[in-house]
């Protein structure tokens, strides 16, 4: 497996969403970009002789073999969110909402239930933008208060919404609780809490 590709980029001409990184070996990738990351490597590229940096995910079929890059992680990792959990939705319609919306306008839609933001990407319909956002809702959601909070925070509030409460009165809760008994309560704990306010 190729994790990254270092080298210097050259982009096709009439066609923005592939570059050539070439190596210090002399070979040359093809690489299928999101607008998202060409933005980037114009700005990094206006040094022609400096090199350039890609994350990388080679998708193989019977008769092909394609290489996708990204110039930054959380790019890549929503990428394999969307071909890998998502039925129907494969790299280049995952290429398309990674062009057009923003990793918190997509963060919203999913999150929120607005499949509208999600009809902004080329060749996205109700019907797919509605299927990402059941896919994805729990998934997304877990990786957000990961981010967020700490462990014990995020597991009590992914605990009490396993438990059938809905997403915003669980973190709700639990921010009340921590703001009251402090931050390092442990996860059991702030989820029994939580059950005696929520019930």
């Amino acid at each position: 497996m190729i994790a990254f590709i270092k080298g210097k980029i050259e982009f096709v001409e009439n066609t923005p969403s592939k570059v050539i990184v070439e190596t210090k070996e002399g070979i040359g990738y093809e690489v299928n970009i999101s607008k998202r990351t060409e933005i980037k490597l114009r700005e990094l590229g206006e040094n022609k002789e400096a090199e350039i940096k890609l994350l990388t995910q080679v998708v193989k079929k019977e008769d092909s073999e394609t290489m996708y890059g990204f110039a930054e992680k959380n790019e890549k990792e929503t990428f394999l969110l969307l071909t890998e959990l998502v039925d129907g939705v494969g790299p280049k319609s995952a290429l398309n909402i990674l062009s057009e919306l923003t990793q918190e306008e997509l963060t919203t839609a999913i999150i929120e239930n607005k499949p509208e933001i999600l009809l902004k990407a080329k060749g996205i319909g109700n019907k797919s933008a509605q299927k990402i956002i059941l896919e994805l809702k729990g998934k997304i959601f877990e990786t957000t208060l990961q981010k967020e909070h700490p462990s014990n925070i995020s597991n009590a509030i992914l605990g009490l919404v396993s438990l059938g409460f809905k997403q915003k009165e669980a973190k709700e809760v639990i921010n009340e609780i921590t703001a009251k008994l402090g931050a390092k309560v442990e996860s059991e704990v702030l989820i029994k809490e939580g059950l005696k306010r929520l019930k």
